[in-house]
């Protein structure tokens, strides 16, 4: 039997759909939540348990694979608890708990640029007292909790797949083996695609988190003069963020910047959002992924940080994608759009590695463990 330990997050009813294709009948489905409810699942085959009841009541044995999604306390104290009993284990990364669980400095730089660092610390200023405290906890907490759990899994599936070698390495988890995994795929993205575009329009990002470096991207977009109409999405993510952000927006860029504030259903914002010809995503780390890929296979130009690990593993796929150094360099890249043959090799490329036949093989294989 396969038990999946869901995430409350999207894409959590494309795992249950694609699982239940391969496999029918042979997944169990859970959602850890003490207020038993989802803000994202409505599924009657999802069944909730709190944090106790699951410690308690579900034990696994030797036949079972469980898929933990994304790195949650409970799943930790989960995995703490049984880490002698003999039963298969994956863990499927988000990208978030990875970063910040595993791959904070010195095991991989700061996540937040010049400006965006600046407003974070604003924001969360802690006297030296609490920040050492935090740091104690935190090494305590990992060597003690987080590792003994991430010792006893077997596979590790991050969201790219050049990201296993900077989670494996920077803690030598030589346990952990490689597992190919993409949440969701074109047409769950979108199913009536449309490849229309109204070419005066940027996208700048997918939420409002920190890790977008927002304010650092708007002021390069400021200091280009960029004439485009710039769609910010800030549908979810930090309230208090967005609302700096909306603020900044309408006193620096009067009208040229509309911000994405209400809920949009899945495929009325991925129609939206491959309108824009020209993409830059402010992360140093790897993030949005679904919005990339259907922004490539819609023929968008996309610029992200040279050290953002999404670049390179793009780069390795023979995408045509630019950093947004390229751009402070040579301000014109955002002037001219891909032509035909960029445009159609993108979306060649992002079929292959993204269509829904392309993300059930590798449901087939997990199934298979």
């Amino acid at each position: 039997m396969t038990i999946h330990i869901l995430n409350d997050e999207k894409f959590s009813d494309w795992v249950i759909d694609a699982f239940e294709k391969i496999n029918p009948g042979r997944n169990v489905f859970l959602m850890v939540s003490d207020s038993c409810t989802s803000a994202y699942l409505n599924d009657p085959r999802v069944k909730f348990l709190t944090k106790k009841h699951f410690l308690e009541e579900v034990i696994p044995t030797e036949n079972d694979l469980f898929i933990f999604y994304y790195l949650h306390r409970h799943t930790i104290d989960f995995l703490v608890k049984y880490r002698k009993r003999s039963f298969k284990k994956l863990w499927i990364g988000y990208g978030s708990d990875y970063y910040y669980y595993l791959l904070r400095p010195p095991y991989y730089p700061s996540l937040y640029r010049e400006k965006t660092l600046t407003l974070f610390n604003q924001f969360h200023r802690r006297s030296l007292l609490k920040k050492w405290g935090l740091k104690i906890y935190q090494f305590i907490y990992f060597n003690f909790r987080v590792r003994p759990a991430l010792l006893s899994l077997d596979f590790f599936g991050p969201i790219i797949p050049n990201e296993f070698d900077l989670v494996k390495n920077a803690h030598a988890f030589g346990n952990l083996k490689q597992v190919g995994f993409t949440f969701g795929d074109l047409d769950y993205l979108f199913s009536a695609y449309s490849p229309t575009k109204q070419k005066s329009q940027l996208l700048v990002n997918n939420s409002a988190t920190y890790a977008g470096n927002h304010l650092d991207v708007l002021a390069i977009l400021k200091k280009l003069r960029v004439p485009h109409k710039i769609i910010l999405p800030l549908n979810y993510g930090d309230q208090e963020y967005r609302k700096y952000l909306l603020d900044y927006c309408a006193q620096h860029f009067t009208d040229q910047v509309e911000c994405l504030t209400q809920f949009l259903p899945r495929e009325t914002y991925f129609n939206k959002v491959t309108q824009c010809e020209f993409v830059v995503m402010g992360h140093l780390r790897q993030q949005a992924m679904g919005n990339i890929y259907a922004l490539l296979y819609s023929g968008s130009k996309l610029f992200l940080y040279a050290d953002n690990p999404v670049y390179a593993f793009l780069q390795g796929l023979h995408l045509s994608v630019f950093t947004i150094e390229q751009l402070e360099d040579d301000p014109s890249l955002i002037a001219i759009p891909l032509d035909h043959a960029q445009k159609e090799r993108n979306r060649q490329i992002i079929y292959s590695y993204y269509s829904s036949e392309a993300s059930l093989q590798r449901i087939k294989a997990i199934s298979s463990l």
